[in-house]
C-alpha cells in the first residue's frame, strides 16, 4: 500500500514503466484496476522500500540482509559433507524459486571464497546480486561474452550452485509438490571439468495458491507462466518462516559412466538422491 513515505522514495520497481517499455498496447487497454493489482500482487511498494534501505549492499552482504529483512531462519544438516574443496557442482531442487537460491549461496558462501550459479540472464537486473550470478540467456543464442564467462567458470575453482529444473517446483500427480524434470547440462559439465557433484535438498513450498494456479493453468493449456506473476508474493508470504537445506556426501564425477546411463538419465537419478534426503 502506497505511503507519504514510499511515494518519497526512487522507484527502482516500476509497474507502469515496465508494462509501457515491454507491453505499450497491452498497456493502454488494460483498466486502472488491473495494473493496481499487479503493482499489489508485485509489492512495488514494499520493494522500492527494501531497495531504498539495502540496495547499497552487494553479494553476500545483500543475501544477509534479505534473510534478516524476511526473518527467514536457515537449518542445516549435512553440514560435514561439504569439501573441502569447493571445486564442485552443489545440485539443489528449486523448492522456492528465490529464496532458496538466496539461503543456499548465502550458506555457501560462509564456506568457500567464490560461489556462482547460472541464472536466466534477467536477474542480472537484481545487480547487488550479480557477484553470485554467471548468466545464460534461455531465449536465445549465448553472446561470446557470456559463453566465455561460463567456460571461465566451470574451468576455475570456484564452487558453483545449479538448479537443474530450471523453475520452480510444482504440483505433480498425486498432489505431490516436486522438481519437474531435471536438464542434464550440470552431469555434462561436471565430468567435461572434473568436478564432483555435492546433492542439496531444500525443504520448503509456496502456497497452495500458487501450486493450484500452476496446475490448472497447465491443465487448461495456458502456456504463459502465470503463476510466476505471483513470485513476490510468495516470498512476503514466507516472511518469518523456518528452513532446512539438507546437504548430501558427495558424487564423483566419475559416476556417471555413458555406458551405464545417458546424461539425462543420470541427472534423474541425482534428482532422486536429493529428495532421498
Amino acid at each position: 500500500m502506497a505511503t507519504e513515505e514510499t511515494d518519497k522514495i526512487e522507484k527502482v520497481i516500476d509497474i507502469d514503466k515496465i508494462l509501457e517499455g515491454k507491453a505499450p498496447k497491452l498497456k493502454r487497454w488494460m483498466p486502472g484496476f488491473l495494473v493496481r493489482y499487479l503493482k499489489k500482487i508485485a509489492h512495488e511498494d514494499d520493494l522500492n522500500l527494501f531497495f531504498h534501505l539495502y540496495g547499497h549492499l552487494q553479494g553476500q552482504d545483500f543475501a544477509a540482509a534479505i534473510l534478516k529483512h524476511f526473518r527467514i531462519t536457515i537449518n542445516i544438516e549435512g553440514e560435514e559433507n561439504l569439501p573441502h574443496d569447493g571445486r564442485v557442482i552443489f545440485a539443489s531442487n528449486h523448492a522456492l524459486g528465490g529464496l532458496d537460491g538466496v539461503g543456499i549461496l548465502h550458506f555457501l558462501r560462509e564456506h568457500y571464497p567464490e560461489v556462482k550459479s547460472p541464472v536466466n540472464d534477467l536477474l542480472m537486473n537484481v545487480q547487488q546480486l550479480t557477484p553470485f550470478f554467471i548468466p545464460v540467456n534461455k531465449l536465445g543464442c549465448q553472446t561470446k561474452e557470456s559463453a566465455s564467462e561460463l567456460y571461465d567458470c566451470y574451468a576455475s575453482s570456484d564452487t558453483i550452485l545449479f538448479f537443474p529444473a530450471g523453475v520452480c517446483s510444482r504440483r505433480q500427480a498425486h498432489h505431490q509438490i516436486c522438481d519437474l524434470e531435471w536438464k542434464k547440462t550440470f552431469i555434462s559439465k561436471a565430468v567435461q571439468y572434473k568436478r564432483d557433484v555435492v546433492p542439496v535438498h531444500f525443504i520448503g513450498q509456496n502456497s497452495k495458491f500458487f501450486y493450484n494456479l500452476g496446475y490448472w493453468r497447465k491443465k487448461l493449456g495456458i502456456k504463459v507462466n502465470i503463476e510466476m506473476l505471483y513470485l513476490v508474493d510468495e516470498l512476503y508470504r514466507q516472511t518469518g518462516n523456518a528452513f532446512t537445506i539438507k546437504v548430501g556426501k558427495a558424487i564423483p564425477f566419475a559416476t556417471f559412466d555413458k555406458n551405464q546411463k545417458n546424461y539425462y538419465d543420470w541427472a534423474q537419478w541425482v534428482k532422486a538422491e536429493v529428495y532421498k534426503l
